[in-house]
């Protein structure tokens, strides 16, 4: 499939199949509640949990969030684009309540060329889950996705992703990480990496 029809997808508020730096993924308009709930339809989630958004840099980050810790800022300069997703507080920009949970929202910056690219050529961030039905196993190339995907999605292909593993999550508290999910980063890398900044 090609980017343009993919593009208008996104853009029509319907759901579209994208590479990322970990696995294939899900996603739409952020800004849309509408499309966001089509997504949950697809993909069989249950509407009480929330999913991420992806930004295009650093910049969309603080679009969207505020009163950002210190060792949050020095973690999005170090890992981000990567297979990293940090829970922020919101600034209330995005009211989509599919991405909200207590006053917090998920953000991505993946690191996958066409993903950015994609990202780039549209004014809106999007929602992003991965690109398999709730519960079942995680895609690592379109093959996989179109097996348990059989809506007739656009998508970009892309071969297998980078890492084949998820993204590790973040949140912040008392200037400190709390590890939500461990992924590709791992636990004693975020450590070591904050216990350097207070040495």
């Amino acid at each position: 499939m090609s980017y343009n029809k993919v593009l208008e997808a996104l853009k029509t508020n319907n759901i579209a199949i994208v590479p990322t730096d970990t696995i294939y993924g899900l996603c739409c308009n952020a800004l849309n509640e509408d499309a966001t709930k089509k997504l949950f339809y697809i993909k069989q989630r249950p509407l009480t949990k929330t999913i991420a958004i992806a930004v295009k840099d650093k910049n969309e980050i603080y679009n969207y969030t505020q009163n950002i810790c210190p060792i949050a800022k020095k973690i999005i300069d170090v890992f981000l684009p990567g297979p990293l997703t940090v829970i922020l507080e919101t600034n209330g920009k995005i009211k989509n309540n599919f991405l909200i949970h207590n006053n917090t929202i998920a953000i991505r910056i993946p690191e996958n060329r066409k993903l950015l690219y994609l990202l780039q050529n549209i004014d809106f961030p999007l929602a992003l889950t991965s690109a398999n039905i709730h519960n079942n196993t995680n895609c690592t190339n379109i093959a996989q996705v179109l097996k348990q995907l059989t809506d007739k999605l656009e998508y970009i292909d892309d071969g297998e992703c980078k890492y084949k593993q998820e993204s590790t999550i973040i949140s912040f508290q008392d200037n400190k990480i709390s590890i939500q999910r461990e992924g590709v980063i791992k636990k004693e890398t975020l450590l070591h990496y904050t216990s350097q900044l207070y040495s």
